[in-house]
């Protein structure tokens, strides 16, 4: 699939973040846009199309401290309006599939080779500054022994039992909010992955009592997870 996130994040060059990825000034779906926009006069130049394109989904900022304010870890803070995760269609997925076999091998190249020029060409630009960041975040080399063990140390100490990493707590969280409102929230965090379903039914309304209970478990899921961010932010 032509993503231009997939192309973003995994075909560009680093460069040296000047910003913090958690204080950026802009979301990972604007970076997207501003990136492919930078694009789009090389793409045009090789005789393809380019339509900037991002998710638009809450999820791209999961790792910020802003996400963690708002979403805590986008479990129970998604349920009444599930639509912030779900991913909006690559409007260049159709004009791809209308390419021959070695015109998409061709396009594919071309989208890489012009985001890194758009990527070198303005090392400056916020949008770069955010993407490089993120990038260089999950090429970070795995944590030690000795950084795992102080990390668990650190979420444990938060108070929630036994729980010390992140997937524990957010799974203790996906279950008290569907003990709560009876059926599953739309995201899961799984061994470091976000999954999200789409129900094909209809969620029941939820009674006062229940909204009242998952207002609170919203306060305490964004409580936690600041907290897990800070710890991870301490590594």
């Amino acid at each position: 699939e032509m993503k231009l996130k997939v192309m973003c994040l995994v075909m560009v060059s680093l460069f040296p973040a000047t910003a913090s990825f958690a204080r950026a000034a802009m979301t990972v779906n604007q970076a997207l846009v501003r990136i492919g926009t930078l694009a789009v006069p090389c793409v045009t130049k090789e005789g393809f199309k380019l339509i900037p394109y991002a998710p638009s989904t809450i999820l791209d900022d999961v790792n910020t401290v802003d996400f963690s304010k708002l979403w805590g870890f986008g479990i129970s803070t998604t349920i009444e309006d599930p639509k912030v995760v779900y991913a909006k269609p690559d409007p260049n997925l159709e004009y791809a599939r209308s390419l021959s076999p070695e015109s998409k091998a061709e396009y594919q190249k071309v989208i890489a080779r012009c985001i890194n020029q758009a990527m070198k060409g303005n090392p400056g630009d916020p949008a770069v500054i955010l993407l490089s960041s993120l990038l260089q975040q999950e090429q970070r080399p795995k944590l030690t022994k000795a950084q795992r063990d102080d990390l668990r140390k650190c979420i444990t100490s938060l108070g929630y039992g036994r729980y010390g990493t992140k997937e524990e707590i957010a799974g203790l969280f996906f279950t008290r909010s569907e003990d709560t409102i009876g059926y599953p929230p739309p995201v899961r965090w799984s061994n470091g992955v976000i999954s999200v379903s789409r129900s094909s039914r209809k969620s029941p309304a939820l009674t006062d009592e229940t909204k009242a209970a998952l207002k609170q478990i919203k306060a305490d899921e964004r409580s936690a997870a600041l907290g897990v961010f800070s710890c991870e932010q301490k590594l």
